[in-house]
């Protein structure tokens, strides 16, 4: 990688650098030939000024869903605390409660009204489907949830 920019005294020729060590001297013969030296010293401008902030300013990758991207990602990586780790086992130790909690409100509901919930939430059936499907009105399905809301509150 190259360490500096082409000074402007040294413009009117490019260097190509073959792999196997070689080097290779374009002059200027024309004007394209002058627009096309031109044009190659200014795209290695643009890819060593990149380099040098790249080099300076220090990357954050944001996509740590990859693994890829995890080694970059260090100045990101939060230290666990014990806190933390009691703050997360009391807040798992709530949500068990709360989801044995609702299982038992669940299970002291009638069948029926099991079965609604069911179509409403698991299979994701519209209110007007389930009245259809049972021979009722779409009101009926409406305040037999509206029922089956406030056994829950209950419950809770």
């Amino acid at each position: 990688m190259r360490q500096y920019k082409t000074s402007s005294k040294r413009r009117e020729t490019y260097k190509y650098y073959f792999v196997d060590g070689t080097i290779k001297n374009v002059e200027v013969e024309n004007e394209v030939t002058s627009q096309d030296i031109a044009q190659l010293h200014q795209w290695d401008d643009e890819v060593f000024d990149a380099n040098r902030r790249e080099d300076y300013h220090v990357s954050v990758h944001y996509e740590s869903v990859s693994e890829v991207n995890d080694e970059k990602n260090l100045l990101l990586i939060d230290e666990i605390s014990p806190l933390d780790i009691l703050i997360q086992r009391e807040e798992a130790s709530e949500h068990s409660y709360l989801l044995q909690k609702l299982r038992f409100a669940l299970q002291n509901l009638t069948p029926k009204q099991q079965a609604t919930l069911e179509k409403v939430f698991v299979q994701k059936m519209s209110y007007t489907a389930i009245a259809k499907e049972e021979g009722v009105g779409e009101s009926a399905i409406r305040s037999r949830l509206n029922k089956i809301k406030k056994k829950l509150k209950k419950k809770f």
